[in-house]
């Protein structure tokens, strides 16, 4: 048995997510050096480039794909975010489907490193351009986020008329 073979999961787990505390602290730290030099204008250069990400991902991820339908984009994207410690509840409706998240892993790390404002420009910013990408008869309406401070986040996806 070799040293990564007897490292447990649990352990393996917590260097990843120490791995990436630290890489979101390097970053909030360079944001935050930029933002002090050139004005908050960085943070929608930051938001406009990861939503432009997301689009060049989505649209690839929904070029592999058949279905198209809400139910397939939340199984591709909510469904593998529980395995990253996110609680959440679906609920379909007649007019769509509404998804209240109250425990995010993101918000957790944003939160315990002070990087709440630029991680929701860097993650939470994107969930309309990776809805448009994957399917433009999609809408998204979302009226909270944890990561602004509310008890959770409330995605409404519904079929565009």
């Amino acid at each position: 048995m070799n040293a990564t073979e007897a490292i447990s999961r649990a352990e393996l787990f917590m260097r990843i997510k120490q791995v990436n505390e630290m890489h979101t602290q390097d970053k909030t730290m360079l944001i935050e050096a930029l933002r002090k030099h050139f004005g908050d204008g960085v943070l929608d250069i930051v938001e406009q480039a990861e939503c432009e990400k997301a689009r060049q991902q989505w649209r690839a991820i929904a070029s592999q794909q058949q279905d198209h339908s809400i139910e397939a984009l939340i199984a591709l994207l909510w469904e593998p975010l529980r395995f990253r410690g996110c609680e959440y509840s679906v609920e379909k409706q007649p007019d769509g489907v509404q998804i209240h998240c109250t425990k995010c892993p993101f918000f957790d790390m944003a939160k315990e490193t002070g990087a709440t404002e630029w991680m929701y420009r860097h993650t939470c910013c994107t969930d309309p351009a990776i809805t448009d990408a994957f399917n433009p008869a999609i809408g998204l309406k979302r009226s909270k986020t944890l990561m602004q401070g509310d008890d959770c986040c409330d995605h409404f996806y519904y079929y565009k008329a």
